[in-house]
């Protein structure tokens, strides 16, 4: 998904990273690495920008692989 740079997609990726790390920190996954922050927050900016799972799913199996 790329990035592109106006108002819009601004909002949806600072919400999304604000967002991915309220939900790290509900999950208590404090210690999570930024990629997993930024994984979830990318998930989070798909389903914003598209209504799309895809990222989502992948985030999904990969933190639930690690624990």
């Amino acid at each position: 998904m790329a990035y592109n740079n106006n108002n819009h997609s601004s909002i949806i990726r600072q919400s999304s990273l604000k967002a991915a790390l309220e939900y790290m920190s509900l999950t208590n996954r404090n210690d999570a690495l930024l990629t997993e922050v930024i994984g979830v927050a990318m998930a989070f900016s798909q389903y914003a920008e598209d209504g799309d799972f895809d990222i989502a799913e992948k985030v999904e199996k990969k933190l639930t692989n690690q624990e």
